[in-house]
């Protein structure tokens, strides 16, 4: 069936916008959130968006600040692909139950990503456990309620 998708929101505490893109190729911000998202996959090796995954943007005003891609996975779970942005602290909070409350629309019990370790210290107050070390990249997941 088709993917379910929440509204956008503005955050409670900064005011900034956040919300996932349909078909996020055919807006005009998509090459400075495309640009936004490899930085993150440079890291990874993957490409920095395909087709079927979920956009999410986080804008001040004009300003694009963050961007993440999800996707859902077999197994009922959903894939926190990529993110990547400035002022972290402002949106990351909002972003994730942004997130879990997507993937639990669309039927999945569990969040899984992959970063560096020091997502840790940010990721861990939310909710997300390391389970697992490869090289350079940490593995987190988050099982939801």
């Amino acid at each position: 069936g088709a993917v379910r998708t929440p509204e956008m929101t503005t955050t409670a505490q900064t005011k900034l916008n956040i919300g996932i893109l349909e078909e996020p190729h055919l807006y005009r911000m998509w090459p400075g959130i495309k640009a936004l998202l490899q930085t993150a996959a440079r890291r990874s090796g993957s490409p920095a968006w395909e087709p079927g995954h979920q956009v999410w943007v986080v804008v001040d005003g004009p300003q694009i600040i963050a961007a993440a891609t999800t996707r859902l996975v077999e197994g009922g779970e959903a894939e926190l692909w990529h993110i990547a942005g400035t002022r972290v602290r402002e949106w990351l909070a909002d972003l994730d139950r942004l997130i879990c409350e997507w993937a639990a629309m669309n039927g999945a019990h569990r969040i899984t990503c992959q970063g560096r370790k020091g997502w840790a210290k940010l990721s861990e107050p939310l909710g997300y456990r390391v389970y697992g070390k490869c090289g350079g990249m940490t593995y987190y997941e988050k099982v939801l309620k």
